[in-house]
């Protein structure tokens, strides 16, 4: 199967940080083609998280045990914290959070 004119694009401009904050807000999967760097950068995973809780998946380790993004991601989407840090994963804050949002994830 082809890659998407946005895919294509996405892995033109991995190394682009405005590209990516920009297409992420509509269309946050996108993230997954970004270099290192951006899927370490917080504002950038912030943004793709309140559109889509599953960009988690692409951020960065040091990101997914960062609980403001975790937070924003299970707030969207609660099975997201399936992508969580360990340290994460038993926070009561976010296990809160993630159950507010879709209770069968318990």
């Amino acid at each position: 199967m082809a890659d998407s004119p946005e895919v294509i694009e996405a892995k033109k401009r991995k190394d682009d940080r405005d590209f990516f904050i920009e297409i992420v807000k509509s269309m946050p999967l996108l993230i997954e083609w970004a270099n290192e760097k951006i899927r370490d950068d917080k504002q950038v995973i912030l943004e793709a998280v309140n559109v889509d809780g599953g960009a988690l998946e692409f951020a960065s380790n040091r990101l997914k045990d960062d609980k403001e993004v975790l937070l924003a991601a299970v707030k969207q989407a609660g099975w997201t914290g399936c992508y969580a840090s360990e340290r994460l994963r038993d926070d009561k804050e976010v296990i809160l959070e993630a159950v507010k949002n879709d209770g069968q994830i318990l």
